[in-house]
């Protein structure tokens, strides 16, 4: 979890997050660059909640020192980090059978984020979504 709260816990003495592990599902690099990976399976598979959670997890590792923090502990991985001018991906990957309402909005969404590119460090945004034995890939470039 990027946001490093230990122990963290709400008003009503939960822990801060729903199942109290939280966490980025998959961190990935595309030829360096970091990729908050949401992966939604089985009852956990709205595709609009998946680019949200991305968002947020996006979010919080686009920081000058998160971005710092991650190529010192991964160097290998994420070379092409350039810490003062932050850079990360996000790839939604749908694991079995999606709402087509709910993942056709969210294509939208994506399409409009990824052909605006106005949001400073954001690169590309993509969804993966498996059909059989293919997946395929809904997603504009940068």
């Amino acid at each position: 979890n990027p946001w490093r709260t230990r122990g963290g816990v709400f008003k009503n003495g939960k822990p801060a997050t729903k199942t109290g592990k939280g966490g980025i599902d998959l961190l990935l690099s595309n030829n360096g660059v970091p990729v908050v990976g949401e992966v939604k399976v089985k009852s956990d598979k709205n595709a609009f909640f998946a680019l949200i959670q991305s968002l947020a997890y996006a979010v919080e590792l686009s920081t000058k020192n998160q971005q710092k923090r991650l190529k010192a502990t991964f160097p290998n991985a994420f070379e092409e980090i350039v810490e003062d001018e932050p850079k990360i991906e996000i790839a939604i990957i749908l694991v079995n059978k999606t709402s087509q309402l709910t993942l056709e909005a969210t294509k939208q969404l994506v399409n409009k984020i990824n052909e605006s590119n106005k949001f400073e460090g954001l690169g590309r945004v993509s969804i993966f979504r498996n059909q059989s034995d293919v997946f395929e890939v809904f997603a504009t470039s940068s």
